[in-house]
Parts: C-alpha cells; sequence; structure tokens
C-alpha cells in the first residue's frame, strides 16, 4: 500500500508559517498512521511467514563489530532464499539482545555472501557466532485501534501524520532524545516540555493559552535569550515588545497592532554617553491639535512634596501623590485611589487513586512502582501517582493555574503608579504662560524686554 508522504513540519525558522505548518503537519499525522499500520500489518504477517521458513534462517561465523553502516558476513548455509531489499536482524547466537539490524544490499546464495545497511544496533563489541533472521523495517508499527507499544519508539526518518496525534492516559508523554526533554500533557488542552521526572517544567502551555517558561506550574518562570528576543503580537490592540543588537543604538522597541499594522509606540535607545526613554510624537500621527491653555493653574492644583517611602523612612525624596496628580494630568496615572485586589488559596486538584496489581511497565509514566507478587508469571506492583504540587498561598484567582481551585483569603492594595514625564508639556505650557505675563508686566513698567 503506497504511503502519503507527510508535509513539512513547522520550522522556528520560519515563525511566520510556524502555526499554518502545524496545523497541516497534525492534520496528516491520522492517515500517515492508518497507511503505516496497514502495510506494517502486511509486512508482518510475511514476515512470520518467512522467519518461520528454514529458506530465511541463518547462522555465520564472520566476525563483525557492533555499529552501523554497511556489514558483510558469510552465511554457513548457501541456497538460502533471502532477496535484497529484505531487512534482517543478526542476532548473536549467545546473546540476543546484541545485534545489528539493517536491510540487505547485496547477496549470493551460491556463495552465502550478504551485505547489510545497518541502522540500528544494540550492545557492543566484536563477535563471531550469529543467527540472521528475517526482520521489519525499524519504523514499522503493526499497530490498530487501542494497541500498546510498552517499550521506546524510535524513528530514523522523518515522520509525518496525517491526523490528529492523540495523547492519552493518565500521563501521556513523547520523549527527545534517550535521556532528554519530554513533552507531556498535564491536563486537557495544555502542554508541557521538560526533564523527564516531570518535576519541572522547560516550557508549560496553559489551557487559556498563557506560556510559562522554566518554572514549576503555576509559578512565574524566566525567559532566557542568547540573542534578540522578539514578542509579536497576533492581535488587534496586542502589544509587543522586541529587542535589537544594541550596535544599532535600540536596545527595546514597543510596538502596538493597530489595525492589523505594526506602530512603534517607543523605544529605549542608547548612545555613547546615555540611554534615551522615547515616546513616539510624529506629527503624522496626531489630529485635533489645540492649544495647552490654563496651564499655570493645572500646576498650581497640584502641590510638590517631600516625603519618604514606608520602608525607607530616613530617605527623603521629592514627588507627588498620584491621586492628586489624576486630578490635573489624569494620562500620567495608572490605577485608582484607594482600589483593593482580591487574594487567595490556590489548591491542586485531587491525585488519583494508585493503580493496583498492575505490571510496572502499564504503570503510567512518572508514577512510582513497587513489587507486590505475580500474575500469571509476571511481577505485579502498585503505581503510586507523584506528590502532588504544594498550594499557592497569596495570589490573585487570575494567577490560579488550570484546574485548580482558588478561594479567596483576603484582598491587599492596588497601588497606583506615576508616569512622570507625562507632566513636561503641562510644565512646558505654565512657563509659556508666565513668559508672556512677565512679558506684558515688563511692558507696562517700560523695561527693555
Amino acid at each position: 500500500m503506497a504511503i502519503t508522504p507527510l508535509p513539512d513540519p513547522p520550522s522556528r525558522a520560519d515563525p511566520s508559517g510556524f502555526s499554518d505548518r502545524a496545523d497541516e503537519f497534525l492534520g496528516a499525522l491520522p492517515l500517515f498512521a492508518e497507511q503505516v499500520n496497514e502495510t506494517a500489518t502486511a509486512m508482518q504477517a510475511a514476515a512470520v511467514t518467512a522467519i518461520n521458513a528454514p529458506g530465511t534462517s541463518a547462522s555465520s561465523t564472520t566476525s563483525l563489530a557492533i555499529g552501523t553502516g554497511s556489514k558483510t558476513l558469510t552465511l554457513a548455509e548457501t541456497g538460502k532464499a533471502f532477496a535484497i531489499g529484505q531487512f534482517v536482524i543478526i542476532a548473536r547466537t549467545a546473546a540476543p539482545t546484541t545485534y545489528l539490524h539493517g536491510q540487505i544490499t547485496a547477496y549470493n546464495s551460491g556463495t552465502g555472501v550478504m551485505t547489510v545497511s545497518v541502522g540500528k544496533t544494540g550492545g557492543s563489541g566484536t563477535y563471531a557466532a550469529w543467527t540472521i533472521s528475517l526482520s521489519l523495517p525499524q519504523i514499522a508499527l503493526a499497530l490498530s485501534g487501542n494497541d500498546e507499544v510498552t517499550g521506546p519508539v524510535r524513528f530514523a526518518v522523518q515522520v509525518r501524520v496525517g491526523g490528529d496525534l492523540l495523547l492519552d492516559g493518565a500521563s501521556p508523554s513523547i520523549q527527545f532524545g534517550t535521556s532528554g526533554l519530554w513533552t507531556w500533557a498535564p491536563a486537557t488542552n495544555a502542554m508541557a516540555i521538560g526533564t523527564s521526572d516531570k518535576s519541572a517544567h522547560r516550557i508549560y502551555i496553559d489551557p487559556s493559552g498563557q506560556v510559562n517558561v522554566h518554572g514549576q506550574r503555576g509559578s512565574q518562570g524566566n525567559i532566557q535569550a542568547s540573542g534578540a528576543l522578539r514578542v509579536l503580537a497576533s492581535f488587534v490592540g496586542g502589544y509587543a515588545i522586541s529587542t535589537y543588537d544594541v550596535n544599532n543604538y535600540t536596545a527595546v522597541q514597543f510596538v502596538r497592532d493597530v489595525g492589523g499594522v505594526a506602530q512603534q509606540t517607543g523605544s529605549i535607545t542608547v548612545s555613547e554617553t546615555g540611554v534615551s526613554y522615547n515616546t513616539s510624537s510624529d506629527y503624522r500621527l496626531k489630529e485635533n491639535l489645540q492649544p495647552l491653555a490654563g496651564a499655570v493653574e493645572r500646576v498650581l492644583a497640584v502641590p510638590a512634596r517631600r516625603f519618604s517611602f514606608i520602608g525607607s523612612a530616613d530617605r527623603i525624596v521629592d514627588g507627588f501623590l498620584a491621586h492628586e496628580v489624576a486630578e490635573a494630568v489624569p494620562e500620567a496615572v495608572q490605577g485608582q485611589k484607594d482600589a483593593m485586589v482580591d487574594i487567595g488559596r490556590a489548591t491542586p486538584p485531587p491525585q488519583p487513586a494508585p493503580i493496583v496489581d498492575v505490571r510496572q511497565d502499564k504503570a503510567p509514566v512518572g508514577w512510582a512502582w513497587s513489587a507486590t507478587g505475580e500474575q500469571d508469571g509476571e511481577p505485579v506492583g502498585t503505581a503510586t501517582p507523584p506528590v502532588a504540587p504544594a498550594p499557592l498561598a497569596g495570589i490573585p484567582q487570575t494567577q490560579c493555574p488550570p484546574g485548580w481551585s482558588w478561594t479567596k483569603t483576603g484582598e491587599v492594595e492596588a497601588y497606583q503608579s506615576i508616569d512622570q514625564a507625562k507632566l513636561v508639556p503641562v510644565l512646558w505650557a505654565a512657563v509659556q504662560e508666565l513668559a508672556v505675563e512677565v512679558a506684558a508686566l515688563r511692558a507696562q513698567l517700560g523695561a527693555p524686554a
């Protein structure tokens, strides 16, 4: 049966097309799996028949070293019915877990000389007593319905899936590398990537689409980048921040998505002598221009004060109170006077109950297993789920991890903040107003301008 090739997989090198290519790739997986299963089933049936036939079972005393690549050996028996293109396993007779697996590239039935392109091995060393048998290609998986693979599945080539890729079970996961990272589904519509013991994740995407990098689920992680860090908005009204090479003098650029068009709203730039914090002010971005009148009255309405912050009583500074500034220059203040925010306790969902009388290879990934006896000659035991994470106290409900319960325990003050740079236009206008008054007074007094 022909197997439909999978489309190109998504790549971080093409961020703009990542989502579309991911959707196409994952959408093709079911058809691929179905076709592979049908092909593998047919090949398995043929292989079982061939393996049991004397014509495709042989031995060899050729000295071979365990390793991949082209291997040539001479069969002890001639006239065998092997054929170029078949897959064989060359297993050490005394220890079959030491083996070479690959495809026959050359074979002479008269002399018994066979060449195999080895792609998979087990064990190590050099030996001279082998048993040769037909085998399935390494990629073949004879799966259907709810069949299970109890050992690792490895693909030496690109894998394409024509439909949905389902991770199911108590702790479904995909491992990258023999001892590397895992991808698993800790909650419905969520995905996490982390170490094999799953005690922490490298990346966690919760069901709402929030991304946490390098931290425990439910906690705030860190994002580290050795090069430029670029967070791009994908929706109207979204915000983005982008870092650039400091050699180009732009350290951070702030961008707002306006009607699907990226519009820069500000930046932080550096020079040989200092740092500038810039806000967009191009005349082409503005309309409804009017003179700023009454600036002196607005300045006089806001008292400038000297004070210390609680916790730094010995340090007196100059400044303002945010709610007083809000009366005169509201755009300079964030938050509301005397605002409060609810906080509470987040509790993780109950852990599943232990599973008794289960084989170790059937225990969910990440669960502890301890033997308790035997059934049908097989050891069985109890599988225990991982220890539940500790509850989180004193967090707003918006920070409650997905699937956890949240209970209000109190409230805390939500403080106002001020952008003092937004006071400059009012101060500037006040100076201009005062300058006009001074000039008028000078004229009345006959003083030179």
